[in-house]
């Protein structure tokens, strides 16, 4: 009877872990790390940049920041966007915790992902 309530027990821990493997610290963290780059690259131009979610599941290790932008000159049109990053596996993944910066890794697949021709068409 212990032996099958410990192996209950492992099976119901590893579906409650499994899955999404940042808190709410780390998420806000992330995204605020992303905006803070963002007004020195991406951000710069025609159009403004609101990063609104980031989810990230440890399952196939990745993460998907989910941001909307919009045009300076018409701010009633906005468009809503996505970036899936691969390679994700934790927090140190996303964010220098010393310096509060996005890992070279995250910014790379960020930039790619900002740069993609079907964004801006």
């Amino acid at each position: 009877m212990n032996k099958l309530f410990f192996i209950i027990s492992i099976m119901i821990c590893s579906q409650v872990f499994a899955g999404e493997f940042l808190t709410e610290a780390q998420k806000q963290s992330s995204l605020s790390a992303i905006d803070i780059i963002c007004g020195d690259t991406w951000c710069e131009g025609d159009y403004n940049f609101e990063f609104q979610t980031i989810n990230c599941e440890s399952d196939n290790s990745t993460c998907v920041v989910s941001f909307k932008t919009w045009d300076y000159a018409d701010e009633t049109i906005n468009t809503q966007y996505s970036c899936k990053i691969e390679g994700i596996k934790s927090f140190q993944d996303i964010v220098i915790e010393e310096r509060g910066d996005l890992t070279e890794k995250f910014y790379d697949q960020m930039n790619v992902c900002i740069n993609e021709d079907e964004i801006w068409g």
